[in-house]
């Protein structure tokens, strides 16, 4: 950045300031756009993670949309930092690249930004300040606002539930082709501008599919560990994992007690409503339409005003009301999306084992082969000394055995004369 206004003799109190501390303060922002340059103010706080804290912007500079989002990836204390060592800041830089990495993606699809917040830039920098100052080292993302919480409306100012669900899903298969799963979806990461425009927001929880294993992610392994290793998950089905959710649940989880909504998680491992989480996922595994279970949760706190899905409401629903027809098109359309996307999970994981079961029968065939020599060879001996010790030979041949009597003596043992 060029602009004059990036550096200025600033007291040094201000150039010393966290980001944090300037956020707080009200300081001027700026990032280019073009040519230009756009400035903006935060107002105020809008919430805070592990990693990030959000603010709402107020862009002062004409031609441009009136508000945005900053988030800021507060630094890792020093303290902390000693305490948790390098693991934590590799999850810090992480953290940033991948969100920075999908709000790209996002911005480069005007069609996919409609219906999730994309990125609008990276390169924020405090005004005033020299490039080199501390707050302007920190990590910060300026992101579209897509508008209000769904759950920070009020009932009159809620939007019907079916074009809701609608636009959204329309999300949730354009984030497919580009191998990402929101994992997260929930009133409060569901916002709607004022014109009823409803797009996904906060793709800190997000993880990316694409041209990586299931298994790779870090959450996901902790959660197959804990399920696969639960007391009383059967040590023989290990490895025939991951069957489909159905058959995890009427084979393996039922019959023996095993409930994964009962279990605790915790925040690293598994971040996120419970409730709202797919199946799939509390068994350690995704797979790109998991995100339909979100919609379904979302569409059913939006019709109920509760998170979890209770069988007997879920019943009246459906026999009952003017949202039967609705919700039960919905069910049908999602179910089908789930079953294909479990069919494709287990065609996958049968592909990745192919070969050790290839290799396993290449093995079986070569111990039997291996077993069919030596038995052969055996035979073979066999005959060879049934030949060499015929009957009068082996007569000839006693001499040569010591008996018990000759061993207890010293004796040696006599050799057959030549007359015999």
């Amino acid at each position: 950045m060029h602009d004059s206004r990036f550096v200025s003799d600033e007291p040094r109190a201000k150039v010393a300031a966290s980001a944090a501390q300037l956020l707080r303060s009200g300081a001027e922002l700026g990032w280019q756009r073009g040519k230009g340059l756009v400035v903006a103010k935060p107002e105020r706080l809008l919430g805070s993670g592990c990693f990030a804290c959000c603010w709402q912007l107020r862009i002062q500079s004409p031609g441009t949309e009136r508000l945005a989002v900053l988030k800021h990836f507060v630094a890792v204390d020093c303290a902390v930092a000693a305490v948790f060592g390098k693991e934590l800041l590799g999850q810090h830089h992480e953290q940033f690249r991948k969100e920075k990495l999908i709000g790209e993606r996002l911005a480069l699809r005007p069609a996919l930004a409609r219906h999730a917040a994309a990125l609008i830039s990276a390169s924020v920098r405090f005004l005033g300040l020299p490039e080199a100052a501390p707050a302007n080292q920190e990590r910060m993302l300026v992101l579209q606002h897509a508008g209000q919480p769904l759950d920070q409306l009020s009932p009159r100012q809620l939007p019907e539930p079916g074009p809701v669900v609608n636009q959204l899903l329309a999300g949730v298969e354009m984030l497919r082709g580009l191998g990402v799963v929101h994992a997260d979806i929930s009133p409060s990461n569901c916002c709607c501008s004022p014109v009823g425009r409803v797009r996904l927001v906060d793709f800190g929880s997000a993880l990316l599919l694409e041209g990586r294993r299931r298994g790779e992610d870090p959450r996901l392994e902790r959660l197959r560990t804990r399920y696969v290793h639960h007391p009383r998950f059967p040590v023989s089905e290990r490895y025939g994992y991951p069957l489909s959710v159905q058959r995890l649940i009427n084979e393996i989880e039922l019959p023996r007690g095993i409930d994964v909504y009962q279990a605790r998680y915790d925040c690293e491992a598994f971040p996120g409503n419970l409730a709202a989480t797919p199946p799939e996922m509390l068994r350690g595994f995704l797979a790109p339409q998991s995100d339909v279970y979100g919609l379904g949760i979302l569409y059913w706190w939006m019709l109920t005003g509760e998170d979890s899905i209770s069988e007997p409401k879920l019943a009246s629903f459906l026999t009952e009301g003017s949202h039967a027809g609705c919700v039960e098109q919905s069910l049908q359309r999602a179910q089908q999306s789930m079953n294909q996307a479990l069919l494709d999970l287990e065609r996958q994981e049968a592909e990745k084992f192919s070969k050790v079961y290839e290799i396993l029968r290449e093995l079986s065939a070569r111990q039997l082969a291996l077993e069919q020599q030596v038995a052969g060879l055996a035979a073979s001996s066999q005959g060879f000394q049934m030949v060499m010790f015929e009957p009068g030979q082996m007569a000839a041949m006693q001499p040569m055995v010591q008996s018990p009597a000759s061993v207890q003596s010293g004796g040696s043992p006599q050799l057959p004369s030549e007359t015999s």
